[in-house]
């Protein structure tokens, strides 16, 4: 991963459900599947500074999703190198997937005008799907780095959580361990 600017997504997986205050934003039920929480990072370091910031649990929680970190296990991370802001065009992308809803109204979002950065499914979803979902918006920039295999939701994995490069590689080939499209 490295210091360039871009867009991110965090895929989160929370094992067991639980009631968690994000900020002054509200009050957020967290409920056991998987959660992805898209982002920009412009600042210094870029998109490697960013996603490294979101591994750790922060002590102090300054944004919304380090809120949600401290109940969430990050299983793998998507992202691409750009100088456009994509964060907007992906949570949409992402809330047109079968499955998707929104969690907590305005989470990540209460500098834009979107709905919410953060969209929960029960299950995997399909990122084949997110990938076509994108292209049919007219936004066909795709070159991201993608897990390999996500679990399933409600179970956790047996392996320390992952670095940010590890379990990442190109789009698989099929739909094999994921939500069918």
């Amino acid at each position: 991963m490295e210091s360039q600017h871009g867009t991110y997504a965090l895929v989160l997986a929370a094992w067991t459900d639980t009631q968690l205050q994000v900020g002054k934003l509200g009050r957020l039920h967290v409920a056991s599947g998987l959660y992805v929480y898209v982002g920009s990072a412009f600042g210094p370091g870029g998109v490697r500074a960013r996603v490294a910031h979101h591994q750790r649990r922060a002590v102090r929680p300054h944004w919304h999703i380090d809120y949600l970190r401290t109940v969430t296990q990050l299983l793998a991370v998507c992202y691409t190198y750009d100088a456009q802001r994509r964060e907007h065009q992906w949570a949409e992308a992402m809330l047109q997937m079968r499955g998707a809803s929104i969690p907590l109204a305005r989470f990540g979002a209460s500098d834009c005008a979107c709905a919410t950065h953060l969209v929960f499914f029960r299950g995997c979803p399909s990122w084949l799907t997110w990938q076509r979902t994108l292209r049919r918006l007219g936004r066909p920039h795709m070159s991201f780095s993608w897990p390999q295999r996500a679990p399933q939701a409600g179970r956790p994995s047996n392996q320390q959580q992952p670095s940010a490069t590890e379990g990442l590689g190109k789009a698989p080939k099929h739909a094999d361990g994921y939500m069918d499209d």
